[in-house]
């Protein structure tokens, strides 16, 4: 008898978290779900007793819940843009991916949501395609096998006092040095968050290519980065101490004087699109701004948790209007479809970081193509 008992109770429960889970994704009519509710608990036979014992404050919640969604995302797409940082439909379909990978309710406890999302990182993250000669964009054409951009970013955080010298960046914030890799579409490939701001941008490049699941970079393709990474097979740099052009060439700009001070203005002008995915990402996520007051470690989770959402809402949304801000300011942009995944087997990727004559000597050979054929 008492385990029957205990059996109801816990079919009660079960009922209450599953009618919350239909109100916030399905906004079900509140009065009839509350009654049934109410016909479930009063037909199961529970005594007063054990019935008091059942604490329903999930049911209470309810109204305020189906408010407070209602703001966010129930009125308008521009109020949903607004609130949570992407359209109604796309919001509407994060929610059910998420439930149906996550195997159980989402909980409102952003833990739960965070590991849920990271869970689709393999989903989420972008296989990036190389430029090939019929890519006609005046800023790609020019560096063919290219797949894209990489740099680190600093994104503040909170540390104990004793771990505060080891976080502080050459620019004097308390902040974690995350490495993040990106196609030419603005969207994250890779990333690896976590490491300390006093670490160079080198030394987080060299752990995350030889990670057993860090970056692959395939021989025969390469990204593009600055002067704070070597210039080395997979990873193509500027010229050191050549000057470069941010704006087009016209009457009042002077023209590049040697093949490498043009290919250190193309070069910019198409590594650029990091910087833009970095001005994005922060710009749509305010808690990327500052620091919080959760430990590192789930700090660390939530940075992997916007690249990823970042990278969810570029493929759901035909139009992202935080990209629309910057358009305003007068940046460049871009999009594009995401690439498939192709066959991995007897592929060689690069293992190492580290300079040598002949990517050198390629470097050199593809500003003097530009210099010939601009």
């Amino acid at each position: 008898m008492v385990n029957e008992r205990q059996r109801k109770m816990k079919e009660a429960e079960t009922v209450v978290i599953m009618i919350e889970d239909i109100v916030r994704t399905q906004q079900q009519d509140l009065v009839t779900i509350l009654n049934m509710v109410r016909t479930i608990i009063t037909s199961s036979n529970i005594g007063n007793d054990e019935l008091a014992a059942i604490t329903y404050s999930m049911s209470s919640k309810l109204p305020a819940q189906v408010r407070h969604m209602d703001r966010l995302f129930g009125l308008t797409d521009r109020d949903c843009i607004s609130n949570l940082r992407m359209d109604r439909n796309a919001f509407g379909r994060l929610c059910r991916i998420l439930r149906d990978r996550s195997g159980h309710t989402v909980s409102h406890y952003v833990h739960k949501v965070m590991r849920a999302v990271i869970h689709l990182h393999s989903i989420l993250f972008v296989q990036p395609t190389p430029v090939d000669d019929t890519c006609e964009d005046p800023r790609w054409k020019w560096f063919k096998g290219c797949l894209g951009a990489l740099d680190g970013t600093y994104i503040n955080v909170r540390v104990s006092i004793a771990d505060t010298p080891r976080y502080r960046s050459r620019k004097g914030q308390i902040a974690t040095n995350t490495l993040a890799v990106c196609d030419r579409f603005l969207r994250f490939v890779y990333i690896l968050p976590g490491w300390e701001g006093s670490v160079a941008d080198s030394r987080v490049l060299r752990d995350a290519v030889t990670r057993p699941n860090g970056l692959k970079v395939r021989r025969g393709t390469y990204y593009l980065c600055d002067n704070g990474y070597a210039n080395s097979e997979g990873f193509l740099t500027p010229f050191k101490g050549v000057r470069y052009h941010l704006k087009e060439w016209g009457p009042q700009n002077q023209r590049p004087t040697s093949p490498r001070e043009l290919f250190n203005m193309r070069h910019t002008m198409a590594r650029n699109i990091i910087e833009r995915a970095f001005a994005v990402l922060k710009m749509r996520w305010g808690i990327l701004r500052s620091a919080s007051f959760y430990p590192i470690e789930t700090q660390t989770r939530l940075i992997m948790t916007c690249f990823l959402l970042h990278n969810y809402i570029r493929g759901e949304m035909q139009a992202d209007p935080v990209e629309q801000e910057l358009d305003d300011a007068a940046l460049e942009g871009d999009g594009g479809q995401r690439a498939d995944g192709d066959d991995q087997n007897d592929v060689e990727y690069v293992d190492t970081v580290e300079s040598t004559p002949g990517w050198n000597q390629m470097r050199q050979d593809l500003a003097d193509y530009m210099w010939q054929n601009q």
